[in-house]
């Protein structure tokens, strides 16, 4: 997968679940980051029921890379997860997590 399409994707699903105001700079910057991950299918998606995965979204980016805490970060992940599939989202883009997170924490200036 390209990093356009992981970024068309993301910004469906955000559109999916209601976000409002989609900042497109914000998620680009997202998707930048991700690097390698944008070329893989399998790595540009957060799988909701592998516990090793969601652990690694927790203490890899919202520890380390956005500075909040685990437990905290737990909760705020399992909740975007389920509104995810509440809409019907199956395959989460780690794009569109990671830019719920992001606001989430109020963590834009990170990005921008």
């Amino acid at each position: 997968m390209s990093a356009k399409k992981n970024l068309e994707r993301s910004l469906r699903q955000l559109l999916d679940m209601g976000v409002q105001d989609i900042n497109e700079e914000l998620l680009q910057a997202i998707v930048k980051r991700q690097g390698v991950a944008n070329s893989s299918l399998d790595a540009s998606l957060v799988s909701e029921t592998d516990k090793r995965e969601k652990q690694y979204v927790v203490d890899k980016f919202i520890v380390e890379k956005l500075g909040e805490a685990a437990d905290q970060g737990a909760q705020e992940l399992e909740a975007i997860l389920h509104a995810m599939k509440s809409v019907g989202i199956r395959q989460k883009q780690r794009a569109a997590v990671y830019y719920k997170l992001v606001q989430t924490f109020n963590k834009e200036n990170m990005y921008l």
